[in-house]
């Protein structure tokens, strides 16, 4: 379900926040996921190589940002 929407997220835009993968959830699914189990997913699929977090800054506020490696 979360790699599943971030696929589709990374087809529209770079880079990707945590709050953008649980609003796209949100929309898709009805409902938002448990930060904590969001977290853990995105860390889980991180260590798998599918996923890449980095930190990049907008309007100099640092921003966590999720980048999917893998091309479906």
């Amino acid at each position: 379900m979360v790699f599943e929407t971030i696929t589709e997220l990374s087809r529209e835009r770079k880079p990707i926040t945590t709050r953008d993968i649980n609003l796209a959830i949100k929309r898709k699914f009805g409902k938002f996921m448990r930060l904590q189990r969001l977290f853990e997913t995105l860390n889980r699929l991180q260590e798998y190589g599918f996923m890449e977090i980095d930190v990049t800054s907008d309007n100099n506020k640092p921003v966590l940002v999720w980048k999917n490696l893998v091309n479906v």
